[in-house]
């Protein structure tokens, strides 16, 4: 069990709606190529849906749960549209930088140390 990472998420069932924009704001912000990727999301229903499996990817590995599959398959059904093992990693990065935000002056060097920790995890399962 990573409470570090279970600390940094508890709130997003609550705030889901703040935590998806935001996540995409940053990510087009970071990566303005990308939004051409979502031209046809006009109702931001794919955002919503790939914020949900990300967070249950990230819960899943924080509690412990075997997420490889989980990974391997969003990994296949993003490459379908041109997303490299690159682009997926970096959403992980984006939604790093947004609960790092949240929690403001009580991230820790812990938190910081467990999400690197799970990119790491992650990026090892591409390829």
């Amino acid at each position: 069990m990573n409470t570090e990472i279970l600390h940094s998420i508890a709130s997003f069932d609550e705030q889901f709606d703040a935590f998806t924009a935001q996540s995409y704001e940053l990510l087009f912000d970071r990566y303005p190529d990308y939004l051409d990727m979502f031209v046809l999301d006009v109702d931001g229903g794919v955002q919503r849906s790939m914020m949900r499996t990300s967070m249950e990817i990230i819960s899943g590995y924080a509690t412990g749960a075997d997420v490889n599959n989980r990974l391997e398959g969003a990994r296949l059904n993003h490459f379908g549209y041109g997303v490299t093992d690159e682009i997926f990693d970096q959403f992980f990065e984006v939604l790093h930088a947004v609960f790092q935000r949240h929690l403001g002056g009580a991230w820790s060097n812990d938190h910081q140390q467990a999400w690197l920790e799970m990119r790491q995890y992650f990026a090892a399962t591409a390829g």
